[in-house]
C-alpha cells in the first residue's frame, strides 16, 4: 500500500528563542509614544520561512474609519485591531482579556494573535 502522501520530514531547526518583540507604544489603552492623532495598533509579522519566528508588536499609525465589523480596508479607528475572520479581514474593538466585562453586550472578549491582546467577537 502506498501513502497518498509524501512523508513529512523535520526542518531540524535549533530550539527557537522567544519570539522577537517591537513595541513602539502600548496598545491596551496607553498610546506613550504616539504623536497627536495617532493611535497605536498591535501587530504580528510572521515568518517568511522555516525555523524562523515571528515578531510582535505595536506601532503608532494614523487611525482609519472601520468600527465593529467593518472591513480593514480604510483602516480601524482607534482602539481597534483588523483581524482575520470567516467574513474577510475586518475590525474589531480591543478589550481587556482580565476585565469582568470587556466587551459591549453580545460579544465576547477573546484573544488575538498578539499576546495579551484581546477582540470582541
Amino acid at each position: 500500500v502506498k501513502d497518498a502522501l509524501p512523508e513529512y520530514t523535520d526542518p531540524g531547526c535549533p530550539d527557537a528563542p522567544p519570539p522577537k518583540e517591537d513595541y513602539e507604544c502600548d496598545p491596551n489603552g496607553n498610546p506613550t509614544g504616539c504623536s497627536d492623532g495617532e493611535a497605536c495598533y498591535p501587530f504580528v509579522m510572521y515568518p517568511s520561512g522555516p525555523c524562523q519566528q515571528e515578531t510582535y508588536g505595536a506601532q503608532c499609525v494614523s487611525p482609519g474609519s472601520g468600527g465593529q465589523g467593518d472591513p480593514c480596508s480604510d483602516g480601524c479607528k482607534a482602539n481597534h485591531v483588523c483581524v482575520v475572520s470567516g467574513q474577510g479581514t475586518q475590525c474589531i474593538q480591543m478589550c481587556d482579556l482580565s476585565a469582568a466585562v470587556p466587551c459591549p453586550d453580545g460579544l465576547v472578549c477573546e484573544p488575538v494573535d498578539v499576546p495579551g491582546i484581546g477582540g470582541c467577537i
